[in-house]
């Protein structure tokens, strides 16, 4: 039982990361759809003018990976 709990803990915390992005320079080198996505995902946030990605695995990685 503790290990699913755990679990659900674990799933609860990944899903409401999020990172904030409040530079566009810290964006170069992201495709445009990226960004697009991220400007979206911010303004329903309420945090127009800033870029905001969730802890899904194709938003993180492309991120993550085209900055490399």
């Amino acid at each position: 039982m503790l290990e699913l709990k755990f679990g659900d803990n674990m799933l609860a915390e990944t899903n409401a990361y999020k990172l904030v992005i409040d530079k566009k320079e810290d964006l170069a080198g992201l495709p445009e759809s990226v960004i697009s996505g991220a400007a979206t995902d911010a303004k329903a946030e309420k945090m127009d003018g800033k870029w905001v990605f969730h802890a899904s695995k194709t938003k993180l990685d492309a991120f993550c990976y085209l900055l490399h």
